[in-house]
């Protein structure tokens, strides 16, 4: 089975991870790229979404909701995210700023409909974790600061020549 793949940035959206092709249950995952003032519509249906703006800017429309002004990293080295929350049961658009957008698409199964929430850089929890030999920085993008049935993203930066967690683990089961 393989787990490793390259993603090329192309535009439009791009499927990466989905429960029939990869050795996950509850997930999903792809990127999505416009260019300047190109929108993406589509539908929750039965999953929370998360969208986490990579680079660039645009706004999100989440059924009558209107969140403008989103993002502005020019790399994601370029400060912290802001992402988005929508609940199940949703339509979506998504348009792109002037200068295009580039942002991660996350879904995970629910059944319960939370509020539609954007998080700010500000409101992203920032924390170091590790040791010698493997300190890195974590971000929770989406975690305790939202309400959410299944949801947790966040962007990890592992300080050069450093291991990226010890021991070596995986996340992909209980244990």
């Amino acid at each position: 089975m393989q787990l490793h793949y390259a993603y090329d940035a192309t535009p439009g959206y791009t499927q990466l991870v989905t429960p029939q092709t990869h050795p996950v249950s509850w997930l999903d995952f792809g990127m999505l790229r416009l260019g300047a003032d190109e929108r993406y519509t589509f539908a929750s249906g039965s999953d929370e979404i998360g969208l986490v703006i990579l680079t660039g800017a645009c706004s999100v429309q989440i059924d009558s909701q209107r969140f403008e002004d989103l993002g502005g990293r020019s790399s994601v080295f370029d400060g912290r995210a802001t992402a988005v929350y929508a609940p199940c049961q949703a339509q979506l658009q998504i348009a792109a700023g002037a200068g295009g957008v580039e942002m991660a698409i996350c879904r995970c199964q629910t059944a319960i409909s939370h509020p539609a929430r954007v998080v700010r850089p500000a409101e992203v929890i920032a924390r170091e974790v590790g040791g010698s030999g493997f300190t890195r920085y974590v971000h929770d993008v989406l975690g305790p600061q939202i309400e959410a049935s299944s949801m947790l993203i966040g962007e990890t930066f592992t300080v050069q020549g450093n291991w990226s967690s010890f021991p070596p683990h995986k996340h992909d089961v209980e244990a």
